[in-house]
Order: C-alpha cells, then structure tokens, then sequence
C-alpha cells in the first residue's frame, strides 16, 4: 500500500465497542496467539493478535532487497512470525527508518504523524519521529499514525481498510495486530485501548503500520502453520518475531 496522508480532525465520540477473545493459545512461555472480535453498533471485525515476551523472545526488522510476499520473508529469515512493516513509494522503496542491529538501512522521514517503533536493551517502545535520537534504538521501524499515546486514543481521521498494527501494554508485552478485513481506524484504536475487564487489549501504545492492500502476516511454529494472513502485493520490510 503506498503512503497516504491523514489529517487531524476534532475528537471524535466514542464507538459503542464490544469485544471477546475467540480463542487463545499460549504457543510457548512468553509467545501467545489470539483471536479477537470487536463490535460496533453496525459491524463485526476480526482481529488477529500475536503477544510477545521480550524476556523470551526478540523482535527485530527484515529487509528484503527485492520486495516480496512475508510469507518468503519468514521462511529467509527463520522468523517465527511475520508482518509487513513500513510504507514504501512506487519503486517499492521503504519509506522512513529502518534499523537493524543498530545499523541504519533507511533513514528517519520528518513527518508529523509518523512515529517509530522502537526495541533498545530488551524493551519495546513508541517515540514520535520529532524526538527520535539515532542511540535511541537497536531496532527501529517508523509509520503512522499513533494509535494510542501514553493510553490516549490522538485525534485520527476517518478511515477504513486492513490494518496491520503494534502495540505495547503496562507490562511490556507487544502485541501484534492485524486485520485480514477492513476496519475502521477509530474501531481498531479503542478496541486496543479499552482495558481488559471491559473486553480490549488495555494497550498503553500502538502504532498503525501500512495496511490496506500491503496487510499481511505468517506465524509458523515448529514447521505449523498457525496462522496465515495473505496479501500478494510484495513488500520491502517485514517485522519478525525470532527465538533468542
């Protein structure tokens, strides 16, 4: 999906939302997988959740020369899990910062409403774009917008597509988060930050990535496939999941 802009608008009301967990599976200690439904008062979306312990695990991007399916991505890689990560232009070229290992493979974009989500010393987190120092991170991938800033849901424009998303709660799981169907931006966003006991994810930050068209992921666990979103627009950077 090539970039599009988003524009601020005033607060929007709150979307009467209802969720709950399909099925859970915690796959190995520190590594569960999920699926979720979340309600407005028209519709039913379903989302599919990975929760991570960096304590068990490590995430980090993947950068394909020749952009292609995450489904090739995982299997280059020896990810776990896979899910495509930045915006990119026509010649299929990321577009903001891409850090792998601490080395710098694309540069931060100065954009408003991107931001970058971050892994330094086995912690997660979210830094918007305008703060970001290069020492900040180990790992880095930047999009947009902000879904959720320090628990607040930001001022977002109306839009509806497939999402891919990452997002990161009180204890410092991250969470990976992706729609195989189209829903609308605000959904998604306070699906996430409502707490738990009231049927969300209780997330503290979240970060939209490319989605649309570009949405996908592949989680394989031991030669099983546990889930499989596909796309068949090639993409030039993943994000994985890997064993330490």
């Amino acid at each position: 999906m090539l970039i599009k802009k988003y524009f601020l608008i005033l607060p929007f009301l709150l979307i009467p939302l209802l969720s709950k967990a399909q099925d859970s599976q915690k796959i190995a200690p520190g590594l569960w997988l999920e699926t979720h439904t979340a309600k407005d008062s028209q519709n039913t979306y379903e989302l599919t959740v990975t929760k991570v312990d960096l304590n068990h695990f490590q995430i980090k991007p993947y950068y394909s020369k020749k952009p292609t399916l995450v489904f090739y991505m995982q299997a280059e890689s020896d990810a776990i899990l896979m899910m495509n990560a930045n915006f990119f232009d026509p010649q299929k070229k990321p577009l903001g910062l891409v850090k792998i290992d601490k080395n710098i493979l694309f540069p931060k974009k100065n954009i408003s409403w991107w931001s970058i989500f971050c892994i330094k010393n086995n912690q997660a987190e979210i830094i918007h774009s305008s703060v970001y120092k290069d020492k900040d991170c180990d790992q880095a991938v930047q999009a947009g917008p902000r879904l959720i800033t320090s628990g607040v849901i930001p001022k977002l424009k109306d839009e509806t597509s497939r999402k891919s998303a990452i997002g990161i709660d009180r204890n410092g799981l991250v969470y990976f988060i992706v729609s195989a169907k189209p829903i609308p931006i605000k959904v998604l966003a306070q699906f996430l930050n409502t707490p738990t006991h009231k049927g969300g994810l209780g997330l503290i930050q979240a970060l939209n990535m490319d989605g649309g068209s570009s949405t996908q992921m592949y989680f394989n666990w031991k030669h099983s496939i546990l889930k499989s979103i596909p796309s068949m627009i090639p993409v030039p950077v993943g994000l994985g999941v890997y064993a330490k």
